[in-house]
């Protein structure tokens, strides 16, 4: 049976298996008080975390979570920081005059004496979907291989994993430290392993992410699944459903029986 798989399964992280949205909101908080003097020495406003976890969906990579933060203390409504997040992030760190490479060693530099310091807190931290064990046994008893796909840096997963009893090959993870974009690491990956990429299956929670592999010309035949239950806000799945746009909603109550009938067709 192993030799007839021939579907290839790549999985995101965090949104897809893991909910780290009130660690990445502490984090922030906690880059922030670096930058800015008055956040030092406090924990993270519990009212700051419930808006935060609200516009998650606006994140892409996790530095980009010192700026939400920022517009949140700020006290600018929900709905102006959803219209125009990307050009207030961009204004924020302008500001500051850090560059992106400088903001991502900051929050790997909390978010890793974070777990260092106090790891049990840490994890705590952190929740993992119901049958995120099962997406990864589907991957590893139906699909060629199983990777893990994410802009977290890789030490991070692992550990993550690790916590929460997940079996999984350390070499099939490709996080932030990679240096290239999701695109560029799935595509070099169908290319060395010789898979097409129409047996190519990808479930991530970030409608532009999937937007950008269907539009990519080598890429847009892969079975493209954006994971209901991520970082999403309830508009998005409209938008996809009425823009009949080449990407398929996957539901947490299907997700099993859709995986295994992908990886028979």
């Amino acid at each position: 049976m192993k030799n007839q798989k021939k579907k290839v399964l790549f999985i995101d992280f965090d949104g897809v298996l893991c909910d780290s949205a009130n660690e990445t909101g502490r984090c922030a908080w906690l880059a922030g008080g670096i930058i800015w003097e008055d956040w030092r020495g406090t924990d993270i406003p519990r009212t700051h975390l419930e808006k935060f976890k609200k516009l998650r969906p606006l994140i892409e990579t996790g530095y980009q979570s010192i700026a939400l933060m920022k517009l949140i203390d700020e006290n600018y409504t929900e709905t102006f920081i959803k219209k125009e997040f990307h050009f207030m992030m961009e204004q924020v760190f302008t500001s500051i005059s850090l560059n992106t490479k400088a903001l991502i060693n900051l929050f790997s530099k909390i978010r890793s004496d974070w777990m260092e310091v106090n790891p049990k807190t840490w994890l705590a931290w952190h929740k993992i979907y119901p049958f995120s064990k099962s997406l990864i046994k589907i991957g590893k008893n139906y699909y060629k291989e199983v990777y893990i796909v994410s802009t977290k840096q890789k030490k991070f997963i692992e550990k993550l994993l690790y916590f929460f009893e997940i079996d999984f090959n350390p070499e099939n993870i490709y996080g932030l430290e990679s240096g290239k974009n999701k695109i560029e690491i799935i595509e070099n990956i169908l290319k060395e392993t010789k898979v097409s990429p129409k047996n190519g299956v990808f479930i991530d929670d970030y409608k532009d992410t999937l937007l950008a592999f269907a539009a990519n010309d080598f890429l847009k035949e892969m079975r493209l699944y954006l994971a209901s239950w991520g970082y999403l806000f309830p508009e998005t799945i409209e938008e996809i459903e009425n823009e009949k746009l080449n990407l398929r909603i996957l539901h947490s109550s299907l997700a099993e029986d859709i995986l295994k009938k992908e990886s028979m067709q």
